[in-house]
């Protein structure tokens, strides 16, 4: 009898873990992937499951940042449509390399894993900080999506019962979402630190912003729209304080709670920019200039003039001209540059001018560009200026820009 005891327990301990960790239960789906330097290797769950300390623990030389910095991390716009879990990732993460190898980033061995039965995304644009759009993913697929030691693990949630709870959400919490789900805001206008209304007089000014306020149908529309808020659920929002109050699953609360974290990280950052030319050995900085990420900023100086030409009455400009426009791109932007630059007339020619009215008269001459410049985070790091013109494409002459990254308090915002 204590030998037949004996073997039971023993086959008890034998048998007992095993039926408590399988590794794909029918009630559980698990697939992760593994991506590298040279693209994406599939690897089984289970493979994943039993290697994953060696498979995490991947050292990487000389890094240039670490998984926590992605949150300052940005790409440009990723259109979904009708997309796998697993594709969005594969291609987040491609888009994740690729700014990487251009900008001079080590790219870190990031892996993601999905465990569950993620939903379908039918439309999605992603676009900004790179966990973010990890999160957006996971909200679209009705999952929750945490970083484990480089790892992106989406974790399907439990519905769960009614209940409701509230949450303090930033002033502009409803434009947010208003530009998550594709609606027009530019109809309205606002300061995009305060999210309060600005007077059509000021709206000109670099620091103006769009603000769309949408209402109780509205709000439940949007949420409905993500995929957030679902048949039976019911959200209100308090605009004198900003309380945010939901009624639903355990499920929908459980994705609302990151979309709300999102919406507080998302001030807004403009960029400061510095332009300075050389022209025959003489330096001269332009005017610094503020315009927001996707806005377009121009300087000007010199003096428009007014004539015929070719029988027309036609305006020609002398002096400097500079359009910018830059995103967030990286850890740095990524700056489009039109710049042009007339020699301005000599006195005698604008006496000619003045008596003709010919353009021809004021033998207007110079040169230009149209560029584009990346600027990484090394650039952000050391505070060097960008050249932008070599001398080496026009003799004597030489262009370079800096930018800067300002936050909402007038500071800026070094980054990583």
């Amino acid at each position: 009898m204590i030998a037949g005891g004996i073997l039971l327990l023993l086959l008890a301990i034998w048998f007992g873990p095993r039926s408590l960790t399988g590794r794909n239960s029918e009630s559980e789906v698990s697939r992760s992937s593994r991506f590298g330097m040279r693209g994406q290797e599939e690897v089984p769950a289970a493979a994943t499951r039993t290697r994953s300390k060696r498979r995490v623990s991947e050292l990487v030389a000389n890094k240039t940042h670490e998984v926590s910095d992605l949150k300052d991390f940005y790409h440009p716009a990723i259109q979904l449509e009708d997309a796998s879990l697993e594709e969005a990732l594969n291609r987040l993460l491609q888009t994740y390399r690729e700014i990487c190898e251009e900008t001079g980033e080590t790219i870190l061995p990031l892996r993601w894993e999905v465990n569950g039965d993620p939903k379908a995304i039918p439309q999605l644009a992603l676009k900004g900080r790179f966990l973010h759009s990890c999160k957006l993913l996971a909200m679209h697929a009705r999952m929750t999506c945490e970083v484990r030691e480089g790892v992106l693990v989406f974790s399907k949630i439990e519905e769960g019962p009614h209940r409701t709870r509230t949450w303090t959400v930033p002033p502009t919490f409803s434009t947010y979402l208003a530009e998550l789900a594709g609606q027009d805001i530019a109809a309205k206008n606002a300061d995009p630190f305060t999210g309060e209304a600005v007077p059509e007089a000021l709206t000109d000014l670099p620091l103006v912003g769009r603000l769309f306020r949408p209402g109780k149908a509205d709000l439940s529309e949007m949420l409905a729209r993500l995929g957030v808020l679902l048949e039976g659920e019911t959200v209100t929002i308090n605009q004198s304080n900003n309380h945010l109050e939901v009624n639903g699953s355990e499920g929908t609360i459980a994705v609302i709670d990151p979309l709300v974290q999102m919406s507080m990280e998302d001030t807004p950052i403009q960029i400061r920019y510095e332009l300075t030319h050389e022209v025959d050995g003489e330096l001269q900085s332009l005017p610094k200039i503020f315009a927001l990420p996707g806005q377009n900023a121009t300087i000007e100086i010199g003096k428009e003039y007014s004539g015929m030409q070719r029988g027309e009455i036609v305006n020609a400009f002398a002096g400097v001209r500079v359009s910018l426009e830059a995103e967030l791109y990286g850890f740095g932007e990524r700056t489009s540059i039109l710049y042009e630059r007339t020699d301005p007339p000599s006195d005698a020619e604008v006496a000619r001018y003045q008596k003709s009215g010919k353009l021809e008269d004021l033998a207007l001459d110079g040169g230009g560009l149209k560029s584009r410049v990346t600027k990484t985070l090394q650039d952000r790091r050391e505070n060097l200026p960008l050249e932008v013109w070599p001398e080496a494409e026009s003799p004597g002459e030489k262009v370079y820009l800096k930018t800067q990254r300002i936050d909402a308090t007038g500071e800026a915002t070094d980054g990583p």
